[in-house]
């Protein structure tokens, strides 16, 4: 088995990684031949090792299995009852606590490891269309948006995500690059979900919700993993993890290669990726540790934003270091941007470098007998250089320092208050203030009210754009002057689980306020005379709206080999005022960008022999997005496109070899061939099949 690695290792890396933005030529023909020589390569050496590996060699009748083999078997295929069955989970991200789910003050879900490796899903994006109140779309292979609760559009930069911590956002646009996440499926722990604001903990950008995606420690990814995937539309992924434990050393590596056309031009490239990342960790006693990991996305791609289409190419990247003692939590990270952009219609490339260092502290103590204070602080250096597309290069330092009580009332209610104070060079000092009590009257009957007021900061492009498009057809300017975005938010939830922990049900509304709203409007529209060139666009806070709704999900776990999920979602959008979502709505008029129902539901079987599967369902009501569209009669004037709802069904079937740690799985994305637009100038979505196997030795 070690030759077979040493062998494995050697090949790969005499294999030539293509440089990003090639020109197709016979070398790139010859290059995409070799990687996929090298997909199928991956695909039959997987298979072979797992089928000859003599750690996982059959155990006679006669005697037992090594404790050390049991014990890799059961980490690479949890036991269901642990997370089902026996415990609640666990969650964090509500509190920057560890605390029990039906105890959380903020409306959070979770998709676990083994949700990853149930679901037909091949992306993170993908993965989350499942959870009530997100809303998903995906504009190409290469370009995904999500937010939660509403107003979702291109380029959305009013979610937070987090990885292991870290904000993952893109300071320059304020947004997430879902696609370029330097981190794969194949490694992440839980994923954890929260609806509602999180500005009283998490500062800006945690205006609408946080996501916070944990991966594994290298303990829980211990060994080998190999996974590869082909499939329609030039669809080849590859992954690699290994992880190991020495005493009181540990480390994980992860690398993972993927590219895939066009959805609508098979013979054109969308996308091409490697990512990777390394953690390297050491626990000094078993109250204090301290790691270090860093990470890189090399791609190019395709992206949307409210000022213009682009390809991309370059490096997203981070590295970060993480000491905890007792309850104190130190880390300090660097994000780099370092990508080139084509905008449609513009001839030259522009640059982005964004920088950011961040700096915060923590610390939780127990003053009083029912009390859990939690406090911390938080320094944040952007450095931005793009003379072509901000003018001159750009910097901003941003403190902040929050605070947070958790009061035991009772024995069946918890009271949890905190207020965060950030300060921004532009904006000013904001106050994010948060209370929320859960009540649990009757065991396993659990109420929860709360109310929090949440803030977004105008990022990079919306405060010093000066961008010129198509020789001054087109000027882009942002606003120095803009105030932030505010959130008021009030909710009302209820959850329960019955039935030994099988049957799980949650319920919660929600009602918004939302102010200073920045648009990205057209100067000189005067409707309906056509405007004559230049095009002038410029940002502003314009207008108000009101966002109400909520969600239901029930989940019902009949058996360790049997599960089902099914979820609702209801929204409902109202201007406050004129010209909110590209100058199309008026005071009081319904804003239909997002859609008003959505359905999730599956289901998940395992037989005996192996053989298992999945059926995950996804419906989305039909909406009406705004946007400037170039090729209208008048140029780009605002435009409102009505698309119809659909109904996704994506499908897994999948063989789990007896006594090995090996899959095999047919998976089947789209699989009614519902032929559908998720943004009026996307990409339209059909079925795709791929073939994938995962093993671990």
């Amino acid at each position: 088995m070690r030759a077979l690695n040493s062998f494995i290792i050697r090949f790969i890396v005499r294999i030539p990684i293509p440089s990003i933005g090639v020109i197709e030529s016979n070398k790139e023909v010859r290059v995409r031949a070799a990687r996929r020589w090298v997909i199928g390569f991956l695909l039959a050496t997987a298979f072979a090792a797992a089928m000859n590996s003599e750690a996982y060699a059959e155990v006679p009748d006669n005697k037992e299995p090594d404790g050390q083999i049991a014990e890799e078997a059961d980490e690479a295929y949890p036991k269901r009852e642990l997370l089902f069955f026996e415990e609640i989970p666990i969650v964090v991200s509500a509190t920057k606590r560890e605390q029990p789910i039906t105890k959380s003050p903020s409306s959070i879900s979770v998709i676990t490891a083994e949700d990853i490796s149930r679901s037909g899903a091949t992306s993170i994006a993908d993965l989350l269309r499942r959870v009530p109140g997100l809303d998903v779309f995906r504009v190409t292979p290469s370009d995904a948006n999500i937010t939660a609760r509403g107003f979702n559009e291109p380029s959305t930069n009013n979610l937070l995500l987090l990885i292991d911590g870290r904000s993952a956002y893109v300071d320059f646009f304020g947004t997430v690059v879902w696609d370029n996440l330097p981190i794969v499926l194949e490694e992440i722990d839980r994923i954890e979900i929260i609806r509602g604001p999180g500005s009283a903990l998490y500062g800006a950008n945690a205006f609408s919700g946080v996501i916070n995606i944990i991966t594994k420690t290298p303990e829980k990814a211990k060994g080998t993993t190999l996974s590869a995937t082909a499939g329609e539309f030039e669809t080849f992924t590859w992954t690699a993890m290994n992880a190991n434990v020495f005493d009181k050393w540990s480390y994980k590596a992860v690398a993972s290669w993927n590219e895939a056309n066009s959805f609508e031009d098979r013979d054109e490239d969308d996308h091409e990726v490697f990512k990777g990342n390394i953690l390297l960790k050491h626990e000094f006693d078993s109250d204090s540790q301290i790691y270090f990991s860093a990470g890189a996305d090399a791609d190019d791609g395709k992206s949307l934003t409210r000022v213009s289409s682009f390809d991309r190419e370059g490096v997203f990247g981070y590295s970060k270091l993480n000491y905890d003692y007792e309850d104190w939590k130190f880390q300090g990270f660097y994000n780099l941007v370092d990508i080139d952009v084509l905008a449609t219609g513009d001839t030259d490339m522009r640059s982005i470098i964004n920088n950011v260092f961040d700096l915060e502290a923590q610390h939780s103590i127990e003053p009083w007998e029912d009390h859990t204070i939690t406090w911390g602080a938080n320094y944040r250096h952007n450095r931005v250089t793009s003379g072509e597309i901000i003018g001159r290069d750009e910097q901003e330092n941003l403190f902040s320092v929050f605070v947070q009580d958790q009061y035991d009332v009772l024995d069946d209610m918890t009271l949890t208050a905190g207020i965060r104070f950030d300060s921004h060079p532009l904006t000013g000092i904001h106050f994010s203030p948060r209370a929320s009590l859960v009540y649990e009257p009757w065991e396993s009957h659990i109420f929860r009210a709360s109310i929090a007021r949440a803030f977004r900061n105008p990022s990079f492009v919306e405060s010093f754009l000066d961008l010129n498009l198509g020789n001054g057809a087109v000027i882009a300017t942002g606003n120095r002057d803009l105030d932030a975005e505010e959130i008021t938010s009030f909710e009302i939830g209820y959850q329960t689980r019955l039935l030994d922990n099988k049957l799980h049900f949650k319920a919660d509304t929600f009602y918004n306020l939302l102010d200073e709203i920045i648009e990205f409007r057209q100067l000189n529209f005067l409707p309906p005379f056509p405007s004559p060139p230049p095009f002038v666009f410029h940002y502003e806070n314009q207008g108000a709206a009101i966002a109400y709704g909520g969600e239901v999900s029930l989940e019902y776990h009949f058996s360790e080999r049997l599960s089902s999920y099914l979820n609702y979602s209801y929204q409902e959008l109202k201007a406050r005022d004129d010209g909110v979502q590209f100058q199309l709505n008026e005071d009081g008029e319904v804003i239909e960008s997002s859609p008003r129902h959505k359905i999730n539901a599956g289901i998940y079987a395992e037989l005996e022999n192996g053989l298992n599967g999945s059926i995950d369902l996804n419906f989305v009501d039909k909406v009406t997005f705004g946007f400037f569209d170039r090729n209208a009669p008048i140029p780009f004037q605002p435009t409102e496109v009505e698309l119809d709802d659909y109904t996704r069904l994506d499908t897994r079937i999948g063989y789990k070899f007896p006594n090995r740690d090996l899959e095999a799985s047919l998976i089947v994305q789209n699989a009614l061939d519902d032929n559908h637009r998720e943004f009026p100038t996307g990409e339209s979505f059909q079925r795709q099949v791929f073939f994938q196997v995962k093993t671990r030795f």
